[in-house]
């Protein structure tokens, strides 16, 4: 997780402007605010170069300590979409002190579960930020009250100004090749282990016929960032992106009838996962609903 903090200037602040557009269907109660970075400074924690210089830092580490056999495949994944953020009751914040507004306070807020579920949590990060002329120890910062702890979610849209072209050229002048195109479904659910449900998520991949092809163990995430779009206004138009280079170990269907025990249902089920028509998914079987958190196709 590449998390980015400025030690150096004040200068800058995010701004939070408000959010009409699609959101989690559990934040339809909330105000919810997209955030805009005013008067970037260049050496701020969210400028260019440090973006740069971070991200590069944590490509380091996936090179010295990946290893396929342990970790399974990695792959780089972008989604396009809109971030924004719920229960934040401070309209502009220092760049420095961002960050503080989802940390928790209170250890029983930080660990009862999240009342909202967004796919997109942020993570709570136990920080506290010195003010202009504050000393070491008298930290003050932007922190909500524990039931009303910020959160974050990320919606993920399909962009009509983004020219593939041009990312299929990156790819084929740095050698990859477009080997297949094939429709999958894939649906995120709770491990069921040894009769215990789990707060660990799998993905069980379903082909174009919803015959199961594997199931993808949970990832391994060795890079996660969001890039919010300077411009973005309440008109919700998807221009934050999402980049994630993450692994995952993937059990073939004949490894999991080796373990039908965990896997039973799945392998018996897996037909009936979903309720549709034809190749229109339209819901999930009431026997898979509580295990189930997202679907996509």
């Amino acid at each position: 997780m590449t998390v980015f903090k400025n030690c150096s200037s004040e200068s800058s602040s995010v701004v939070l402007v408000n959010y009409t557009g699609p959101c989690q269907p559990n934040h339809d109660r909330l105000e919810r605010h997209l955030p805009r970075l005013l008067n970037s400074d260049p050496d701020g924690s969210f400028s260019h170069g440090k973006f740069v210089e971070l991200s590069l830092q944590q490509v380091s580490l996936i090179n010295a300590n990946y290893d396929g056999n342990v970790h399974g495949n990695i792959r780089a994944v972008i989604s396009f979409g809109t971030l924004y953020v719920a229960n934040c009751i401070i309209r502009e914040v220092p760049e420095s002190e961002f960050d503080g507004l989802f940390s928790s306070v209170s250890k029983t807020g930080s660990v009862n579960p999240d009342p909202l579920h967004p796919r997109g949590r942020s993570r709570s990060r136990g920080r506290r930020f010195r003010g202009r002329g504050q000393g070491r120890g008298q930290g003050r910062g932007f922190v909500p009250h524990p039931n009303k702890q910020c959160r974050t979610s990320f919606i993920s849209t399909g962009n009509p100004n983004i020219d593939r072209s041009r990312l299929q050229a990156f790819l084929q002048n740095n050698g990859f090749q477009l080997t297949e195109e094939t429709t999958i479904y894939r649906v995120t659910l709770k491990l069921n282990i040894s009769g215990q449900l789990l707060k660990l998520e799998a993905v069980v991949v379903l082909d174009e016929n919803f015959n199961l092809k594997y199931v993808n163990m949970p990832d391994i995430k060795w890079l996660c960032m969001n890039i919010v779009s300077a411009s973005k206004d309440s008109s919700n138009r998807p221009y934050d992106c999402r980049f994630k280079i993450q692994s995952r170990a993937k059990r073939t269907v004949r490894q999991l009838k080796r373990e039908s025990d965990d896997f039973a249902d799945i392998i018996a089920k897996h037909q009936t996962m979903l309720l549709r028509t034809g190749d229109e998914v339209y819901g999930v079987h009431p026997d898979f609903l509580s295990r189930v958190r997202y679907m996509r196709k």
